[in-house]
């Protein structure tokens, strides 16, 4: 088990799913020594970070957000007033 992590735009009405994205869960980033040890962490996550890359660059400017499936926000997806993306690359 573990969070399930989605990104959403509420412009356009979609999200896409992240599933276990551990790198969202990190402490603060306070030097360069932080930063190269983040990045030796999502290493491990490297095809879900192009997926929240490549999301927010298509909606560039828009109203998105990240959400868990344990946030309240997971309600508004199952609601249908979302739908999920699962046109990329």
């Amino acid at each position: 088990m573990g969070v399930l992590y989605f990104i959403g735009c509420k412009n356009c009405k979609k999200y896409r799913d992240l599933d276990k994205l551990q790198a969202i869960s990190f402490n603060a980033i306070k030097d360069k020594k932080d930063a190269i040890n983040f990045s030796e962490k999502i290493e491990k996550d490297s095809y879900r970070i192009g997926l929240l890359v490549s999301f927010m660059a298509d909606h560039i400017g828009h109203n998105c957000f990240l959400f868990t499936d344990n946030d309240t926000l997971f309600e508004f997806k199952n609601a249908g007033a979302i739908e999920e993306d699962k046109r990329f690359w």
